[in-house]
């Protein structure tokens, strides 16, 4: 249903019997960030006093000409004319608009009205009130687990690999997940970043980007009829240890994985 927006009277000495008012409805897409609004122009009498003339009373919506009438019913709105028009929001989702409406005649002392002000549309929801955020835990030598994190609900989330494609793993609606990422490479580098998109907006953001490696493979040897994963162990001061693998990075000695 339509919401009335002003109304004025017309200022000619007839004018107290007649008034217009406009009135619209609204439709968003909240996709493409954009309202689309109709405006109504009426015309009627308030007080039962008829009008009818030889000339047209015409109607103007925001600067455009809308329709005429001969006659203005008694105790009735009269359609006079409508315009739609499509306002983008800003990037936060805002949008104020101006309107303005008129109706003149010459007959009947009846002169003109008009009207104008400024409507605030609904803001419309954009992207996330902060960045998506993934983390990964889990990792074996041929499978990472992604968890994501987002402000607010989501219905879909893509991942991709080393810059590689989109990959989609899940929809529905909430603000928290995860998956694992499986068959991949055994002690790899891998960078991993989600996309996830805001459910009630619809506009998708990147996650941060997680760089992360792979478990390399144990060694198993078999055993009376088993296979059993193998330990490194190295002798140190007359006492076996376990042996753990290590890197020197910048001259410096750091565990590996």
């Amino acid at each position: 249903m339509a919401t009335e927006l002003k109304r004025a009277n017309f200022n000619g000495y007839n004018g107290s019997h007649f008034y217009i008012r406009l009135l619209y409805d609204i439709s968003q897409n909240k996709t493409n960030n954009t309202s689309t609004v109709k405006y109504y122009l009426y015309v009627g009498s308030k007080d039962g006093y008829s009008g009818y003339g030889s000339s047209y009373l015409n109607g103007n919506i925001n600067g455009t000409s809308v329709g005429s009438t001969r006659n203005i019913g008694v105790n009735a709105d009269f359609l006079l004319g409508s315009k739609t028009e499509v306002y983008t929001h800003d990037s936060s989702g805002k949008k104020s608009v101006n309107y303005s409406a008129s109706a003149a005649a010459n007959w009947g002392g009846l002169g003109s009205a008009s009207l104008s002000g400024t409507l605030p549309l609904p803001t419309i929801p954009r992207g996330f009130t902060t960045a998506p955020k993934i983390t990964v835990s889990e990792i074996t030598p041929t499978s990472i687990k992604v968890n994501w994190t987002t402000s607010q609900n989501c219905d879909l989330v893509k991942y991709k690999l080393n810059n590689g494609p989109w990959i989609q793993i899940w929809t529905g609606n909430a603000a928290s997940g995860s998956f694992t990422i499986s068959n991949l490479q055994s002690n790899t580098s891998y960078s991993i970043v989600c996309n996830c998109r805001r459910k009630d907006s619809q506009v998708s953001s990147d996650s941060n980007t997680v760089n992360t490696k792979t478990k390399e493979r144990p060694v198993r040897l078999f055993i009376n009829g088993q296979w059993k994963e193998a330990i490194f162990y190295v002798r140190v001061n007359g006492q076996w240890k376990e042996a753990k693998p290590y890197v020197r990075v910048n001259n410096v000695w750091k565990e590996g994985i």
